[in-house]
C-alpha cells in the first residue's frame, strides 16, 4: 500500500480546517456521551460543519495505548482520540421526508482535512449536484491503520448515521431524521471499514452503491458477496501499482462474471467511460497515481453524477 504524502493545497478548503481550534473543536479528547456540531464555513458551494459524536470511529478501545507498525509507534492522544465527522450540505439541497448520505473514508497517513483538500471532495460534490449530504469520518487520523474504530462494530455506520441526522434535525439543518438511501466510497486503507460496514454495519437495507478507489488490497470475499446479494452499485476505480488492486480487481471481475453477472470494463477518462458508468458493476482502469485517480479528472464527481440512488439537484454556478 502506498504511504507517500503528496500534499496538495486547496487553499479555501485548508483554511475552513485551520481555524476549527477557534471553534471549540479541539479535533482530540474522549468524545463520548456528548455530541455538538459547529459550523465551519459556508460558500457559495454549501455550508461545511463538523460534529463530535458518542458513535464516531474513536475513540475505541483497542487504539486505547496507540498502534505500532514496523517499529514506529502512533500514539493514542495523536491518531485516535478525535471524534470528528465532517459533514457538507450543497446548496440547492432539496430537503424531503428522508436525507440521502453520501460518506467518505480516507486511507492511510491520511485525514478528514487531508483527504478533503488532497481531492477537493466538497467541490466534487458540490459539482456532482447529489441532492444529498456529504459526510467524512474521521478514522486512524495520519496512521498506517485500516481499523475503523466503532464502525467496525455491529450496527456502527447505524448509529452513527441515526445519531449525526438527529443533530442535524435538532439544529434546524434538516427537517426530520428520517434516513434515505446511502452511498459509501472510499480510498485506498478505507476499504476495511468498507467491508466490515457491509457486513454489520446494520444498513445493509439502505447502502445501495460502493465506490472503491485503488482500495481493492484485500476483503474480497465480502465485496463479492455484497454484489452477488443483489444489493447495488459497485463501482472499481484501479491503478498499476505495487500494492496488487489492479489484480485484485482482475480477479473480482472475472469471479462476478463467471456468477453470471454483467461487468462494465472500461478507462478512467470521462471521454470514454460515459456508457460505463451507467452500468451496475463498473471497473476502470486509470492511468493516475495512487491518489490522482480521486479526483484529477474529477472521478468522485463523475461516478456520484451517474448515480442511480441518489436524486439531483442543479450543481451551483461556482461549481460547474
Amino acid at each position: 500500500m502506498k504511504t507517500e504524502r503528496t500534499m496538495v493545497c486547496a487553499g479555501a478548503v485548508a483554511v475552513l480546517f485551520s481555524i476549527l481550534p477557534l471553534l471549540g473543536l479541539s479535533r482530540s479528547g474522549s468524545g463520548e456521551g456528548q455530541s455538538k456540531i459547529e459550523e465551519v464555513h459556508a460558500s457559495a458551494l454549501g455550508i461545511l460543519l463538523v460534529a463530535e459524536l458518542p458513535s464516531a470511529a474513536f475513540p475505541h478501545q483497542d487504539r486505547s495505548r496507540g498502534y505500532s507498525y514496523e517499529g514506529d509507534d502512533y500514539s493514542y492522544e495523536s491518531h485516535y482520540s478525535d471524534p470528528s465527522v465532517a459533514v457538507f450540505i450543497p446548496r440547492g439541497l432539496r430537503p424531503g421526508v428522508s436525507t440521502d448520505l453520501v460518506f467518505f473514508f480516507h486511507g492511510w497517513f491520511s485525514s478528514v482535512d487531508d483527504a478533503t483538500t488532497r481531492f477537493s471532495l466538497l467541490e466534487q460534490f458540490a459539482a456532482s449536484g447529489a441532492n444529498a449530504l456529504l459526510v467524512i469520518p474521521e478514522t486512524a487520523r495520519d496512521a498506517p491503520d485500516s481499523f475503523g474504530g466503532k464502525l467496525e462494530e455491529d450496527g456502527g455506520l447505524a448509529r452513527l448515521s441515526r445519531d449525526l441526522l438527529g443533530l442535524l434535525a435538532r439544529r434546524g439543518y434538516l427537517r426530520g431524521a428520517s434516513l434515505g438511501n446511502v452511498v459509501m466510497a472510499g480510498h485506498s486503507g478505507a476499504y476495511r471499514v468498507m467491508a466490515r460496514i457491509l457486513e454489520r454495519g446494520g444498513l445493509s437495507g439502505k447502502i445501495g452503491e460502493v465506490y472503491v478507489f485503488d482500495g481493492l488490497y484485500s476483503e474480497m470475499d465480502t465485496f463479492y458477496s455484497w454484489i452477488v446479494g443483489g444489493h447495488g452499485r459497485f463501482v472499481s476505480v484501479y491503478g498499476d501499482d505495487e500494492g496488487g488492486t489492479r489484480d485484485n480487481s482482475l480477479l473480482l471481475m472475472d469471479s462476478l462474471k463467471a456468477s453470471g453477472l454483467q461487468v462494465a470494463a472500461g478507462m478512467d477518462d470521462p471521454r470514454l467511460d460515459s456508457g460505463v458508468l451507467g452500468s451496475r458493476l463498473v471497473f476502470l482502469e486509470s492511468s493516475f497515481d495512487h491518489y490522482g485517480l480521486v479526483s484529477e479528472a474529477g472521478e468522485f464527481r463523475r461516478i456520484l453524477a451517474s448515480s442511480p440512488s441518489l436524486s439531483m439537484t442543479d450543481p451551483p454556478a461556482a461549481a460547474r
